[in-house]
């Protein structure tokens, strides 16, 4: 926690899908996830300092559901949970993107901040200030690049406000174009496939990012916090594009990733 210093910690397996016991299947850990690494540094920055703000920004493609469990267990004023990610709703259904939750709202961070209606069951009282902002897949409405990154920013606007000792990325890379992680499930004969669904033979990406974007996501929220934060980001999901003759292509991930590496080690404003 050295004023000013940045650190991107290439771990595998990623973290933000496992709950506060760990892979806990039954409690909905999933996703490959075994600890949770942004959680368990936040509890630790928590528990030695009195006067520590930490703020958890994940924009890994997926919600993460294992974070925000343990957020609202922590129920914590000096705690920011924020994700921007997928989130598909279907009138009538209850289909949902991978693994499913994070629908739009934001709580006040008081006593008294209650999940809305329908969402995931977890404590309804938290003093945790969660911030949730989800992105419908271009298989919905076309523009999710430029959403997501919006949806960022808006965190990052949610971030300054909080003004947090430490700041934590859950950097998931699995919104780049081609992904894995963010491809289509909809095929053009299923037929679960929601009415004015695209299929993947049609729109491929969910999101689509290219490398320049996680440049300019992670600038803002850099830019939204003062320069002496120290700041680490984990890594999260990221995959590759899938290869016809088995295996990933991971051009388009490693260039993601290095961008964002840049980013963090820049000390120019974005603004």
């Amino acid at each position: 926690e050295r004023a000013g210093s940045r650190a991107f910690v290439l771990v595998r397996p990623p973290g933000h899908h496992a709950m506060p016991g760990g892979i806990d299947l039954a409690a909905g850990g999933c996703g490959f996830c075994l600890l949770n690494n942004a959680a368990v540094a936040a509890a630790d920055a928590l528990a030695r300092s009195p006067d520590a703000r930490v703020a958890i920004v994940d924009f890994d493609v997926h919600y993460g559901n294992g974070t925000v469990t343990w957020a609202f267990n922590e129920s914590s004023e000096r705690l920011l949970y924020a994700s921007t990610h997928i989130r598909e709703v279907y009138e009538n259904s209850d289909l949902d993107f991978f693994p499913g939750g994070g629908s739009a709202w934001a709580s006040t961070g008081t006593p008294t901040a209650e999940l809305p209606p329908g969402e995931e069951p977890m404590s309804k009282r938290t003093r945790t200030t969660i911030c949730d902002v989800p992105v419908e897949p271009n298989w919905v409405a076309r523009g999710a690049r430029a959403r997501f990154v919006a949806a960022v920013e808006t965190i990052a606007e949610r971030l300054a406000t909080f003004r947090p000792s430490l700041l934590i990325l859950s950097a998931g890379f699995d919104a780049c174009a081609g992904d894995a992680g963010q491809l289509n499930p909809w095929t053009r004969d299923d037929p679960e496939r929601p009415p004015d669904v695209a299929p993947f033979d049609e729109v491929p990406d969910g999101v689509g990012l290219v490398a320049e974007d996680y440049r300019v996501m992670t600038r803002a929220l850099l830019d939204a916090v003062p320069e002496a934060t120290p700041v680490v980001s984990i890594l999260e999901g990221g995959y590759g594009a899938p290869e016809a003759a088995g295996g990933f292509d991971k051009t388009t991930l490693v260039a993601a990733a290095v961008a964002h590496a840049d980013a963090l080690a820049s000390r120019e404003s974005a603004l």
